[in-house]
């Protein structure tokens, strides 16, 4: 088998991603598997190893399968931080279409140096991301976090995260799925896919999951047997539970062998999705909708750190009255993800 490792240099995270503790980043991998054909290394933001970019990299060509097996964060901890908890998020989608929301993978402590550098690893997740697409080429886009005794980390490319490109040369289902995508509207969650062709297609099972590995059926659907006509489906989870919810599609052939997508995931907050008051800010800009401890953080777009707090309760206030006038980004990092928001000061 062919394991393609990625390599990305966090060092790029003091230039890209401001660090809010003396707990850090130090090199993050990601570890995938493509048909059969040598190991590749590739690198985002700085890059001292040499290896080459994974940011607008081609991944190659797989026939059947890629597996996205996991990653690697190497860390390091000072001045009484230390990581607590560290994960890769990814999300895959075709071109020119919409992406949906990240999907989380944990990675756990797997030893610890006397010098206080630490290796959080897996590498046996066996996520085939061509499973169930159609051919065509999609995008591969990653990102790492740490959560640290005080503050979070991030390697995500200044918010832009990673993106690499991969090529499927044949439908890995009896059907060419063209698209499947998930949204939260208030408290459900809405699934849709469509099909360019079915071949022996008896049904769809919509499956959900709170941590990726156990699912459970919420919603089965007809197939169209054999056709070339384009069809779409759509269903409702009436009942997500809070926080990540994961979804696939089980596709069962005529004759009872079936088949996954790829996973989806749509997050339920406590307190929805962040809402701010008061734009463009004047002297004091309300942010809602925060989950309790979120880690929220103010940027110049030019990557300068101009305000770092956690939250305590679902709603803080900024004082901006000494801000010059300009465009901001907001990055609110909680347990579930990141959300980010342009924020518009003007005096």
């Amino acid at each position: 088998m062919r394991i393609l490792l990625l390599l990305v240099s966090c060092l790029s995270i003091v230039a890209h991603t401001p660090v809010w503790a003396d707990a850090g980043l130090l090199q993050t991998y990601a570890v995938t598997n493509v048909d059969a054909s040598g190991n590749t290394s590739r690198a985002g933001g700085a890059n001292p190893d040499g290896a080459p970019a994974f940011q607008g990299a081609d991944l190659g060509t797989a026939n059947t399968s890629i597996y996205l097996n996991g990653g690697e964060i190497r860390t390091f901890r000072n001045n009484g931080d230390s990581t607590t908890s560290a994960h890769m998020f990814y999300r895959l989608y075709p071109q020119n279409i919409t992406p949906g929301d990240f999907i989380q993978i944990d990675l756990p402590l797997v030893s610890t140096s006397q010098d206080g550098s630490q290796r959080w690893s897996r590498t046996d997740a066996g996520i085939n991301i061509a499973n169930g697409l159609g051919p065509g080429t999609y995008t591969l886009e990653v990102y790492w976090r740490i959560d640290g005794t005080f503050l979070f980390s991030f390697d995500s490319n200044g918010g832009n995260n990673y993106k690499a490109t991969y090529t499927v040369t044949r439908s890995t289902l009896p059907v060419s799925l063209i698209d499947f995508s998930v949204k939260t509207v208030q408290k459900q969650v809405f699934a849709n896919w469509s099909t360019a062709s079915e071949r022996n297609n008896a049904r769809f099972d919509l499956e959900r999951s709170s941590d990726a590995r156990t699912f459970e059926s919420i919603a089965r659907l007809d197939g169209h047997g054999t056709t070339t006509t384009r069809q779409t489906y759509s269903a409702v989870d009436e009942s997500p539970r809070l926080g990540i919810n994961y979804y696939r599609l089980r596709q069962t052939d005529s004759d009872g062998k079936f088949s996954f997508s790829p996973l989806r995931s749509a997050i339920l907050r406590t307190n929805g999705e962040i809402v701010l008051a008061g734009l463009p800010a004047n002297d004091v800009l309300s942010i809602d909708g925060l989950e309790d401890a979120s880690q929220v953080d103010i940027s110049t777009t030019q990557g300068r750190s101009v305000y770092q707090q956690k939250s305590n309760g679902s709603q803080t206030q900024v004082d901006v009255r000494t801000w010059p006038s300009g465009l901001y980004l907001l990055r609110v990092a909680d347990q579930l993800g990141v959300q980010v928001q342009r924020v518009v000061v003007q005096h």
